[in-house]
């Protein structure tokens, strides 16, 4: 899985190098909530995101390793498995954060090829729904894979009461797992319904409300749990 990461991640650099022959030396950078052109820049900046891509890959790649090796010393067979199962975890979110972040990389590069040629002061599509599209994709997948971690300081949905115990971890994350499947398609509804700033009030609301009320399910949870385990009478 790791090799794939580093595969899937090259690509965008690649693709980038490529493109940087046919632009001139001054492009367009940087978009506002309509699309519009607010920024000029040096047709090198391109590469930028694609190095962080490259960043992302090599944190993921030191998070697998770090599992992997934490599964090879684990002292009993559930430690083992549990380590294991984050690095499987760390790989399928690792590949899909390099998919969709290269693909948006592309959208903006072709877009900027597209608008060189043309003389556009606009992008020929809509950079929040683009944005959007993505997020929504990105948290569904998200949300699929963090019910499958399991209890760590490194993954998943952490918070002081998640991390009590297996319980309130394993409870906290299926719950949060779902909250973000549900805002995921909501920012893509969102994305279909509105553009530019509205989608990006409404998106960042969403994401916000999601947040918010699994960090209170979650304490909730902690708090049920030291109920739970309190003496008779306390």
């Amino acid at each position: 899985m790791k090799k794939l990461i580093w595969i899937i991640s090259l690509i965008p650099l690649i693709v980038t190098l490529f493109v940087l022959n046919i632009l001139p030396e001054s492009i367009p950078m940087h978009f506002d909530s309509d699309s519009n052109v607010n920024r000029m820049g040096s047709k090198y900046e391109q590469l930028l995101f694609p190095v962080i891509i490259l960043a992302l890959a090599l944190l993921f790649t030191l998070m697998m390793s770090f599992f992997k090796k934490k599964a090879e010393n684990a002292s009993t067979d559930k430690l083992r498995k549990e380590a294991l199962n984050n690095v499987k975890a760390l790989g399928i979110v690792g590949v899909a954060t390099a998919v969709l972040q290269g693909a948006l990389h592309g959208v903006f590069l072709y877009g900027a090829v597209l608008m060189t040629e043309s003389n556009a002061s606009a992008l020929p599509f809509d950079a929040a729904r683009t944005a959007g599209i993505i997020i929504g994709i990105l948290l569904i997948i998200f949300g699929n894979i963090i019910p499958k971690t399991r209890r760590n300081s490194l993954i998943g949905f952490r918070t002081p009461w998640s991390l009590y115990n297996d319980t309130t971890w394993r409870l906290s994350n299926l719950f949060a797992g779902y909250a973000m499947i549900i805002s995921g398609a909501a920012v893509l509804i969102l994305s279909a319904l509105f553009s530019s700033t509205k989608l990006i009030v409404w998106a960042v609301s969403v994401i916000f409300i999601s947040c918010l009320v699994s960090m209170i399910y979650a304490h909730n949870v902690y708090l049920k749990q030291i109920a739970s385990s309190a003496p008779d009478g306390k």
